[in-house]
C-alpha cells in the first residue's frame, strides 16, 4: 500500500494506528486520524483479487533520435529479456512521454511487477537493461543544456 510517499506492506491495524513495513526494514506507524485524512493506494490489487503492479521507469534521449525508432528498439530489446519480477505477459511497453526543452525527449518503460515488495531493485534492473539497449543502438542519453 502507499500513503503519501510511504510504500510498504500493512503489518498491523490497531485501534489507534496502522503499521507499515517498508523495504528499508523500517516500520512506519501512522495514526488512524492521518489514515482517515489521506488517500491510500492499495497496490497490486483489484478489489479482493491480487494482480500485477504497473510501474513506469522514465529515461531521456537526445533530440537527434526519432522517437518511433527509440520506442521500437528499446521495446524489442525488453521483449526478449527475462528480468526477475517483471511479467512476460503483458510485455513491457515503451512510450514517448514528453519533449523537454533543455535536455531531450522523455520516454517511459511501463512494466508489470509481479511482487510489489521488489519494486526498488526491479526498477533498477529495468533501468540497467534500458541503458544497455540505448548503448547498443547508439542512442545518446540526454543531459540538461545550459546556455
Amino acid at each position: 500500500m502507499r500513503i503519501d510517499s510511504i510504500t510498504g506492506q500493512v503489518v498491523g491495524i490497531r485501534w489507534r494506528y496502522m503499521a507499515i513495513a517498508t523495504i528499508l526494514n523500517e516500520t512506519i506507524v501512522i495514526p488512524n486520524s492521518m489514515v482517515m485524512k489521506n488517500r491510500i493506494t492499495v497496490v497490486a490489487r483489484r478489489g479482493d483479487e491480487r494482480t500485477t503492479w504497473l510501474r513506469q521507469v522514465p529515461f531521456v534521449v537526445e533530440f537527434d533520435h526519432p522517437p518511433a525508432r527509440v520506442v521500437a528498439q528499446v521495446e524489442d530489446e525488453l521483449a526478449h529479456l527475462s528480468i526477475p519480477f517483471v511479467a512476460s505477459r503483458p510485455a513491457p511497453i515503451v512510450a514517448c512521454t514528453e519533449f523537454l526543452q533543455d535536455s531531450g525527449i522523455e520516454y517511459a518503460v511501463a512494466y508489470h511487477l509481479t511482487d510489489p515488495a521488489e519494486y526498488w531493485i526491479t526498477d533498477s534492473r529495468v533501468r540497467a537493461h534500458v541503458y544497455a539497449a540505448l548503448l547498443r543502438h547508439s542512442f545518446r542519453i540526454s543531459y540538461p543544456r545550459r546556455i
